[in-house]
């Protein structure tokens, strides 16, 4: 009898991966090709439109709940993943995994004294993604992209649009971090952000 093995990857639970990021000003998301590749890690701070690098490890999958500051707000993320080559001096190519727009933040929020999801956040409701982006795996026809709707449901089967979109994406791409840039066109000074979870 011919042995077979699984492999069992664990659902991590929420955490944060970025708050009280400022949403930058601009209209593209076109990264500057003088820093294409790097030959360093990208390193980003709070408050310049970018959340910092969050290391996948062996996860399968990443999913994203993004935040905001109040509700009714509305801007775009763009996820970008990082691509180690294998050398002593690695070089870093970043790689546009999806583009939401626009990021609509709902009515749901944290919870006084929650580290990862506090009071003063509010979880987006829906999110619009280029199609060009959402992709069948060639294993199993799973998509390698995907998001649920809730904002599609009647109010009273989603419990007075109280639910949360979720993006998904699966990591059989070679990525070995990933980051969330923010944007709305013009200035604009509310912050932003996002939790997620690894599978």
């Amino acid at each position: 009898m011919a042995s077979t093995s699984k492999v069992i990857y664990e659902t991590r639970p929420w955490s944060l991966g970025a708050t009280g990021v400022t949403i930058g000003a601009g209209t593209t998301f076109a990264l500057d090709t003088t820093t294409i590749p790097t030959s360093t890690k990208p390193t980003a701070s709070l408050g310049t439109g970018i959340s910092a690098l969050i290391d996948i490890g062996y996860a399968r999958s990443i999913s994203i709940m993004f935040t905001g500051e109040a509700e009714d707000e509305s801007y775009e993320a763009a996820v970008f993943g990082w691509a180690r080559t294998n050398e002593d001096t690695p070089i870093y190519i970043p790689t546009l995994l999806a583009h939401c727009y626009p990021v609509t933040i709902g009515c749901a929020e944290g919870v006084a004294g929650s580290s990862v999801l506090p009071d003063d956040v509010f979880l987006a409701q829906k999110f619009v993604i280029d199609t060009s982006f959402i992709r069948s795996s060639p294993l199993g026809g799973v998509p390698v992209l995907a998001y649920n709707a809730p904002e599609t449901i009647s109010a009273s089967q989603n419990g007075a649009d109280n639910n949360t979109s979720i993006l998904r994406i699966e990591l059989g791409w070679g990525i070995e971090a990933i980051n969330v840039k923010f944007y709305r066109y013009g200035f604009d000074s509310s912050a932003t952000g996002f939790i997620y979870s690894l599978a």
